[in-house]
């Protein structure tokens, strides 16, 4: 009986995890780097980074799952894309991590949460992003049938993308687009449930650095 037991509270142990010590608190950590945009060779000023506190827990699978606790800093890249960020562990966790909060005016290529690893002393991290520009577009539909219509855009999130709900009529969307490169948006419209169909828009590299117009005529002969 008592070995059924024990075997079950290791089972319970594996299934709930391990948890490592939180770190002690009132350490002072520092973290600072450069955000810069390579691709245009210039800064990227304005942007938020956050660190934040977690608690590593150790899962039955052999894998690691990690318990958000709170944000305890934040600074914001100056003029020239640097920054710097001290803060003071709190006592309760035992990872934490630098972020840079969502921004529609940047392309992260995917760089998201860092460990501070060196807690107690300097960490370096700099990060290369791509600066992005509003472009307002005018969608124009002509007697679309099947509609909604689902938009998307890469650079852009979906969140930001309400669908075309006027068949024949005009609607506003704004999407964040790299100056440099072709952009394609693509309208998609459900047929039945096994069949849809996708319109897909270029847009021209603007080579600008300010908010750009484009406008978009639709008719069913654009849907493939």
């Amino acid at each position: 009986m008592k070995t059924k037991q024990l075997i079950y509270v290791l089972f319970l142990a594996l299934i709930f995890g391990c948890e490592s010590d939180p770190i002690e608190a009132n350490i002072q950590t520092t973290v600072n780097g450069v955000v810069y945009d390579n691709a245009n060779q210039e800064p990227i000023a304005n942007q938020e980074l956050i660190i934040s506190e977690y608690k590593k827990r150790f899962v039955f699978d052999g894998g690691t799952t990690y318990d958000f606790i709170q944000n305890i800093g934040s600074t914001i890249s100056d003029s020239n894309g640097n920054y710097q960020i001290t803060f003071s562990t709190s006592g309760k966790g035992d990872y934490y991590a630098i972020n840079p909060s969502h921004n529609n005016l940047i392309w992260n290529y995917y760089e998201d949460r860092q460990e501070v690893k060196n807690i107690g002393s300097n960490n370096v991290f700099n990060y290369n992003f791509l600066k992005l520009y509003p472009c307002i577009l005018t969608i124009n539909t002509n007697n679309i049938q099947n509609i909604p219509l689902i938009i998307r855009h890469f650079l852009t999130l979906n969140s930001e993308l309400n669908n075309i709900t006027e068949y024949n009529g005009t609607e506003v969307r704004t999407i964040y687009i790299d100056k440099n490169s072709n952009q394609e948006i693509k309208f998609t419209r459900i047929i039945n449930s096994n069949t849809s169909q996708t319109a897909t828009i270029v847009i021209p590299a603007t080579n600008l650095n300010q908010q750009t117009n484009f406008e978009i005529n639709l008719s069913d002969s654009d849907f493939q």
